[in-house]
């Protein structure tokens, strides 16, 4: 419950309340590596959901614009703001999942480069010290 509450975006004291436990205790394993792991997992996880939903919506928000140009747009105002909502939201939800992707793909890149200084370091610290 607390995973869902934090990958949500619920504040640290709203997702103790919901989950019925401290802040104290969220604040503790929000400091766990592989609880914060949990926590970007679920969250990448609503956000995948999130980006699906928008793209099955996407279709019909297109097809309801293509009717409105056919007919009087006066009338069907409402119509295009809720259809447009759903194209921008369908589209930003795209972006957030291909920036998402990438810096996933930038951190462990990082991280590979980060193992392979500290190689050199202790090679170098050996050689010198050895």
């Amino acid at each position: 419950m607390l995973v869902h509450c934090l990958a949500s975006g619920l504040s640290y004291r709203k997702a103790a309340r919901k989950a019925n436990c401290g802040y104290r205790t969220v604040y503790n394993r929000m400091h766990e590596p592989e609880f914060v792991g949990k926590v970007d997992e679920a969250r990448s996880g609503l956000i995948a959901r999130m980006t699906g939903a928008l793209a099955e919506a996407a279709l019909p928000a297109v097809n309801r614009l293509r009717k409105i140009l056919k007919e009087d747009a006066e009338k069907s105002r409402d119509h295009i703001s809720a259809a447009g909502t759903v194209l921008r939201s369908a589209l930003a939800a795209h972006d957030l999942v291909t920036l998402e992707k990438k810096l996933d793909a930038f951190t462990a890149a990082l991280a590979r480069f980060n193992a392979y200084l500290e190689a050199q370091q202790a090679r170098q610290f050996e050689r010198l010290h050895g």
